[in-house]
């Protein structure tokens, strides 16, 4: 879902996980890779691995990284 919104804000205790990959489906398969590129996005997609605030941030999956405590301050 993450991947198909306009801004995406991230807070410290943010992680990420493609689910379906534990159902034998993949999804964001269109818009996952416009973000992070097509090798990362095969990575994620295959893996299904768990993918934290920081490294989502520098990879390009979230826009903005904020502490948790002003999270709902950037409104």
């Amino acid at each position: 879902m993450a991947t198909s919104l306009d801004f995406l804000i991230g807070c410290e205790k943010s992680s990420f996980r493609f689910l379906a990959v534990n159902y034998g489906q993949m999804n964001a398969t269109w818009t996952l890779p416009m973000l992070v590129g097509i090798n990362r996005a095969k990575e994620l997609l295959y893996s299904g691995r768990e993918v934290f605030a920081d490294e989502a941030y520098h990879i390009g999956l979230i826009n903005h990284l904020v502490p948790n405590a002003q999270l709902m301050e950037n409104q």
